[in-house]
């Protein structure tokens, strides 16, 4: 509605020639006014703007348009999910406690260290130890690998060579490797959720 005056918005529409066009803005006047909780009101405008949809000369655009108005029509029965007025109502803030989905288990805490050099450290060592695997990959070292894996100092670390190691074991088409490797990723990160 054109700031809040029925009369402008409809004034408005009547100017519109095109019956799609006009359907269209019909439609979603329809739709606003069962918004505002005027569901007696909504359905003289879907009726309206199915009047005009049935004269669109696209088949395939009547079709979709009348689809969408039987939508509109059916909703007018219910309330609407959020009734829009034009009174602020600002939605009560969302407590995270409150879901009723369990919390995913790594927080954006759980990722941030109090001291940036423990970061630096910690990237430097995860990547000293990915450099001794792919070593291990190039020496084609199944056993080397495998107690590289287990020498891993955080579960992260063992998360992250085991994909690896899967990844690497298909592309050489190792499949029997491969399924080794995938099966035990299942463990280390379950391992590295609970850490």
């Amino acid at each position: 509605m054109v700031y809040g005056r029925l009369d402008r918005a409809e004034k408005s529409i009547d100017a519109i020639n095109d019956p799609e066009r006009k359907a269209l803005f019909v439609s979603s006047l329809a739709d606003l006014l069962w918004r505002m909780g005027q569901a007696d009101q909504a359905r003289l405008k879907f009726a309206q703007a199915k009047e005009l949809a049935a004269k669109v000369a696209d088949l395939a655009h009547r079709k979709q348009l009348l689809t969408s108005i039987d939508q509109g029509i059916k909703f007018v029965s219910d309330p609407p999910p959020d009734l829009v007025t034009t009174a602020p109502h600002p939605r009560p803030k969302f407590n995270v406690e409150d879901s009723p989905i369990p919390l995913f288990p790594i927080t954006a805490d759980g990722f941030k260290d109090t001291d940036p050099n423990a970061t630096t450290a910690r990237a430097s060592v995860n990547s000293d130890f990915m450099k001794q695997l792919y070593d291990r990959v190039a020496a084609r070292d199944p056993d080397g690998l495998r107690r590289l894996t287990e020498s891993a100092s955080t579960p992260f670390q063992k998360a992250l060579a085991l994909v690896s190691l899967e990844h690497l074991m298909i592309l050489s088409r190792k499949s029997e490797l491969a399924e080794e490797f995938a099966t035990a990723t299942g463990g280390a990160v379950s391992t590295s959720s609970a850490d």
